[in-house]
């Protein structure tokens, strides 16, 4: 499967994803907790 152009991703309404400057990366926030993203995951999402 490969991701095309024309794939939209969107991040569901109750998660939040954002840099967090104490853990010096880029974090999904859901109710539930945190899911800390590595730098690529990070970098990629935030050009979404």
């Amino acid at each position: 499967m490969s991701i095309q152009q024309t794939d939209i991703y969107a991040i569901a309404l109750h998660h939040r994803f954002q840099w967090e400057e104490a853990q010096s990366c880029y974090v999904i926030l859901f109710p539930e907790g945190m899911v800390k993203l590595n730098g690529g995951a990070g970098e990629v999402l935030n050009l979404a």
